[in-house]
Order: structure tokens, then sequence, then C-alpha cells
């Protein structure tokens, strides 16, 4: 046991070497197809000032008491942006102009050839659903409109700065232009009165 070289380690890998090719191979192919499977997705974000005062006050001199409810504040109204009031009149706005018929194959423009196949899948089996249950038009629509509110919740993030009145909205998309355009309607939906 004690005379075991450097050699004698080599030749119990190169005995073994099939299954460590194997092994190499199989994890390279797994992330491959990992890696065609994922879409990339753009944030864009829009930063939003609650309220601001003027200070009259000295430069100098802040009330230490204001940031506890600056903070609160900022919590509140971004627990606000996500409500299903702003986020309606904000899909209403997208819906204008981003139908709501291709809401299910809004990804397969952005996708490899792979994912494209398994969005037509996906199409297939949610619209052989629909089918099965037998919606109306009008029940089907406001099917869609709610996986399309479920996907526009998922795809927003909203995050107050901390020790400020500032919060700020990220949306998702795979679109660059789609989610600067999107994060600007639902921070207009927010600012319009309740």
């Amino acid at each position: 046991m004690d005379g075991l070289t450097l050699r004698d380690y080599m030749k119990i890998l190169f005995r073994q070497k099939w299954i460590i090719i194997l092994c190499i191979l199989f994890v390279n192919l797994t992330v491959a197809v990992g890696l065609l499977f994922l879409t990339p997705r753009y944030a864009a974000c829009v930063t939003v000032l609650i309220s601001a005062q003027k200070q009259s006050e000295s430069q100098y001199y802040h009330d230490i008491t204001g940031f506890q409810s600056n903070i609160q504040l900022a919590l509140n109204e971004s627990v606000i942006v996500t409500s299903r009031p702003v986020l309606d009149r904000a899909l209403k706005a997208i819906l204008s102009y981003k139908p709501l018929s291709g809401f299910l194959e809004y990804e397969k423009p952005f996708a490899s050839p792979l994912k494209q196949a398994w969005i037509d899948f996906q199409v297939k089996q949610v619209n052989k659903h629909l089918d099965s249950i037998g919606l109306s038009v009008a029940q089907r629509q406001s099917r869609l409109y709610r996986m399309a509110l479920e996907d526009l919740i998922q795809n927003i993030e909203v995050d107050p700065v901390k020790d400020t009145n500032i919060f700020t909205i990220t949306v998702k998309d795979y679109d660059p232009v789609q989610s600067a355009l999107i994060a600007n309607i639902i921070s207009r939906s927010y600012i319009i009165p309740r």
C-alpha cells in the first residue's frame, strides 16, 4: 500500500476513462440543453419619489424621527404599486399595443428553436385544456387576462430605497423596449389618483 506512485494512480484513472468521459459529456449536454431553454430577459427600472418637502430649516439639522415614517411610507406605497387596481389599469394600457391573443406565444420570437418547440407544445396543451373545459369566448378571454395579470405580477419587483421616501419599480421582459414601456406604464398607473 505504501509503495503506490503517481503512475499507479494514473493507471487507475485510465482504466476508468470511459466512465469519466461519459460523465463529462453528460454534464456538458445537460448544461447546453439548460442554456437553450433560457431566454434572455431585460430589466428596466423606474424610480418614484413619493413626496418631497422643501426644508426651511438649517442645512445641518435633520429630523431623525422622519426617517422611520419615510421607510414606512415607502413600504406602504410599494405594496400599493403591486395592488390589483393599479396593475389592472396598467395591463389595460399594455393590451392596447400588445394583444391578449398572442400572450401565450409572446416569448417565442426571443427564444431558441428548442424552446420555441416547447412553447408550441405548451400552447397546444393550454388550448386543449381550455377547450376541454368548454369555456365561452368571453370566459376564455377572462382566463387569458388573469394569466397575463399573473405573469405581469411575477415580472414586477418593487423595492423601497433605504432611508428615503423613494422606491424603484423594476420590470423584466424579453424585449428591452417593452420592459421600459411597461415600467413607465406601471409608474403612471400608480400616479393616477385612486
